[in-house]
Parts: C-alpha cells; structure tokens; sequence
C-alpha cells in the first residue's frame, strides 16, 4: 500500500533533486511510464533515456518554476495525483502551466507504473 507520506516524499524529491535522480531512487526496474497518446516507456534504463531527453531539452529553454500538487487519491497500491507544473522560458520568462493528473501505481516502495493525463493552459 503507497501512502500519501510516500507520494508527497516523491514529489518533495522532484523538486529539490530533479528528474533524474528521482527516477533512480523511485522507480522500480521494471517500471512503465507512459503519457496519455504517447508509446510507454518500459524499464528503468528506458525510462531514464526519455527523461534524460526531456531534462536536457527543459535545461536548454527554461526551468520548472512550480510543482504545485493540488490533490491525492490513494486506493492501495494506487495514487492519483492532480498537479499543475509551471515551466519559465529563458528567452522570453514566459511561464506555461500544464495542469495534469500522475497515476501512479506502487510496488515494495517503488512505482512500477505511471501514467500522465494533461492539458496545457
């Protein structure tokens, strides 16, 4: 059973660590990660590959300003996570939100699988 302990510890590490280091320390290795449309990432090193893509495209145009988690569900080894992220762009400061619902599901400590639901506004 996954706790809301476990969940907000997931997200405290995200915005204090980054991406990467978070995904080695929670993921399990056997993990799928997957965003709504999108072809799902399986295992650790895969999923770690598309991270590492994706942090060094944000490193290059901006920054995360905000990981503001709105709201949990848990039911077991289930989370729901409602949240919105705020990217800041180098070149202009502009900030997009992108409100999103993370569903996670945990094993032993470890997600083994997540799933993002988004709209941008």
């Amino acid at each position: 059973m996954v706790s809301k302990s476990q969940i907000e510890a997931f997200f405290a590490d995200l915005r204090t660590n980054g991406i990467l280091p978070t995904v080695e320390k929670y993921y399990a290795d056997n993990a799928m990660l997957a965003e709504a449309g999108q072809e799902a990432k399986v295992g650790k090193p895969a999923i770690v590959a598309a991270e590492t893509y994706f942090a060094n495209m944000l490193e290059k145009t901006g920054h995360f300003e905000a990981i503001e988690v709105h709201d949990i569900i848990i039911d077991g080894d289930k989370a729901v996570i409602e949240q919105t992220l705020s990217l800041k762009f180098k070149d202009s400061n502009d900030i997009v939100k992108q409100h999103q619902l993370d569903i996670q599901v945990w094993s032993n400590g470890k997600i083994v699988k997540e799933t993002f639901w988004h709209e941008k506004h």
